[in-house]
């Protein structure tokens, strides 16, 4: 079963996701900070990430330079997932070593096709 490691600081938000990737026939861990998603990639090392980039205390940038930087994580495809639609946001998000950069609200299809892509 494929796992998706889900890092997001709205409830609701990582509630909904989780619920329908589970549906869709993931294996879902969530987080609700940065500092426990990076936690629990080293302990459970996903398929994929999905991180929010705007949180408290670890943004998601902060998160990704911690992933990269760990050989148990660096390899682990990650998106982006925010609010931040400006193209300045998406560019600093992609030139960052993120694999994609989706904008909220998400179509839950076009995060399905996403995850898909860069975990075949």
């Amino acid at each position: 079963m494929k796992k998706v490691l889900i890092i997001e600081d709205s409830p609701m938000v990582l509630e909904n996701m989780a619920e329908f990737l589970e549906f869709k026939g993931y294996r879902t861990f969530v987080a609700n900070n940065g500092k426990d998603g990076f936690e629990l990639a080293k302990s459970e090392v996903p398929h994929v990430i999905v991180c929010d980039v705007k949180m408290p205390k670890t943004d998601g940038f902060q998160v990704l330079d911690l992933l990269k930087a760990d050989t148990c994580t660096c390899n682990i495809p990650f998106i982006f997932l925010s609010a931040l639609s400006q193209k300045d946001d998406m560019e600093r998000g992609l030139k960052s070593a993120a694999d994609a950069y989706i904008i909220k609200p998400v179509s839950m299809d076009s995060l399905i096709q996403t995850i898909e892509s860069l975990i075949s």
